[in-house]
């Protein structure tokens, strides 16, 4: 049930706490309306919800936004959310929507290992995302920071970076089709470092995606060179937006170095 408290004074009813269960989860509303000739005005309002889970009964209620975002990252596991409602007038708007993300798994489409256990906050305020979570499996750290403005066309910047990663046929596919074929003629092997880019600087501008590979302890060979080569690192990037190769130097452990 419902357990309420509200102070009423001149102009303004205070609600210090309403408290309750939603969903299994514990639910908090605090704030305070103006009241004028006893009708509701300016308000500020904050509703919180611990401990939800990423369930379908969630996923029916949310807007159809927000089960595109979901469809797109297919969580599990726990969240928190907090929705803040603020305005001169009744009823207020929303400045504010926290969901705090705790040891949650899930995937996303260019990157191409599965998301474990993440924690961290993903922040909306009118027009703009930002996102900023951790997590990984031990000895593989994975960080994602990000922003996005919620427009057409709008400007966005994403960058996931994962730590001591097995290169296999995963990094193949999330280099996709058309750049696939470069990776197939070095044939890497071995443990790296994988950074993705997503960004678009200006409003209409078309997105910039890049793959950065930096590998740590690996192995490549190719066509031109009889030998397969041990302990390569270095970093090549791939920019999936225009279909090239970029590649720095890479260095073996025996100072074979190769510039491409």
């Amino acid at each position: 049930g419902i357990r309420d408290h509200c102070v009423t004074g001149v102009q303004t009813c205070a609600l210090p706490i309403l408290s309750g269960k939603v969903f299994g989860a514990e639910a908090q509303l605090v704030g305070a309306i103006q009241l004028e000739t006893l009708e509701p005005g300016a308000c500020d309002l904050q509703a919180s919800l611990k401990g939800l889970a990423f369930e379908p009964e969630i996923y029916e209620i949310i807007p159809e936004a927000g089960q595109k975002i979901w469809d797109q990252y297919n969580p599990s596991g726990k969240f928190d959310f907090q929705i803040q409602a603020t305005g001169d007038e009744f009823p207020p708007q929303v400045s504010e929507i926290l969901l705090t993300l705790h040891e949650t798994d899930g995937n996303y489409a260019p990157y191409p290992y599965p998301l474990r256990n993440i924690d961290g906050d993903l922040r909306y305020t009118p027009g703009l995302l930002e996102i900023d979570l951790q997590g990984g499996l031990p000895g593989s750290p994975v960080r994602a920071r990000g922003s996005f403005e919620l427009i057409t066309g709008g400007k966005r910047h994403l960058l996931i970076e994962g730590y001591s990663i097995p290169i296999d046929d995963r990094v193949r596919t999330a280099l996709g089709d058309r750049i696939a074929p470069y990776y197939d003629e070095y044939s890497p092997r071995g443990i790296t470092d994988l950074a993705i880019t997503l960004e678009r600087l200006r409003l209409g501008e078309p997105l910039d995606l890049k793959v950065i590979v930096k590998p740590t302890d690996a192995s490549l060979s190719h066509y031109y060179f009889p030998y397969r080569i041990d302990a390569v690192r270095g970093e090549i990037v791939f920019d999936i937006s225009r279909s090239e190769e970029h590649t720095s130097e890479l260095q073996s452990h025996s100072d074979l170095v190769c510039r491409l």
